[in-house]
């Protein structure tokens, strides 16, 4: 649905790169936001970060999580890393 947009014009050449940085525009801002009530509120013990590049900024579309075991099961204790990237807005 969000490619539709740069697709509009039949006989046009999509500038779909251009259409790409618009999407991830829109998803580092909405996943900005959700950050920011992530670090407010979150579930004990889960892990949600942007990854760090190597200039020192974040990276707001690559995040490492970790995930804790559940308490009375045999994940109990465990911590689970998960590596999520986003796709789209």
């Amino acid at each position: 649905p969000h490619l539709a947009g740069c697709m509009q014009h039949p006989h046009a050449a999509p500038n779909v790169f251009a259409c790409i940085r618009r999407m991830a525009g829109i998803a580092k801002g909405r996943l900005a936001e959700e950050r920011k009530a992530w670090r407010k509120e979150h579930p004990h013990a889960f892990v949600a970060k942007p990854r760090t590049l190597a200039d020192g900024t974040q990276d707001v579309l690559n995040w490492d999580c970790v995930v804790p075991g559940k308490a009375g099961t045999i994940w109990e204790g465990g911590r689970f890393p998960v590596v999520m990237w986003a796709l789209s807005p």
